[in-house]
């Protein structure tokens, strides 16, 4: 079952709702929760014995891997929910790098990842003097990234808890 839970990317925009199955095949809009169901967060938890064997696995290399987000005037419930998810990992060996081209009206998106950065060593932020597009803000995320691998991910995207552990073990079984 490669990959099993890689593919369980849900995007938010607005009240649109999409994603893939672990067989990465397409789930239709009606068939997923909605981003205010209570039900998105079971689509998103795993077991606490799950959570344990993951979490306990020592692999045969250590591998870090850096997800690079770049930020353009986040609002703040994606932003925490993006980040809460990637700090929820089982796999721990990550750092978040993150890019933010906001604007001056948007300065709340630079303050919250501050705060969460002193608490979690594992967040990189920079502000950039402006807007780069998305490319170029991916760039500057890259920039600080110093992972072996490294995953592209959106302000607006959620990754299951269990989304780089199954990416770690495929690399070790290859």
């Amino acid at each position: 079952e490669p990959l099993r839970y890689a593919g369980r990317i849900v995007k938010k925009i607005g009240s649109y709702t999409s994603g893939k199955t672990e067989n990465n095949k397409l789930i239709s809009d009606n068939k997923l929760p909605s981003p205010s169901s209570p039900l998105l967060d079971e689509f998103y938890t795993i077991s606490a014995l799950q959570r344990t064997l993951e979490e306990e696995e020592e692999f045969s290399f250590n591998v870090k891997f850096s997800i690079v987000v770049p930020l353009y005037n986040t609002p703040l419930d994606f932003l925490e929910e993006m980040i809460e998810s990637v700090q929820n990992q089982t796999y721990k060996n990550w750092e978040l790098c993150m890019a933010d081209g906001s604007d001056v009206n948007h300065s709340q998106v630079g303050e919250k990842v501050q705060e969460l950065a002193l608490k979690d060593k594992r967040i990189k932020y920079k502000k950039l003097e402006q807007n780069l597009g998305i490319s170029e803000n991916t760039n500057a995320c890259i920039a600080m990234a110093t992972g072996a691998y490294i995953g592209l991910f959106d302000h607006d995207d959620l990754l299951h808890p269990s989304a780089i552990y199954e990416v770690m073990q495929q690399i070790c079984k290859n």
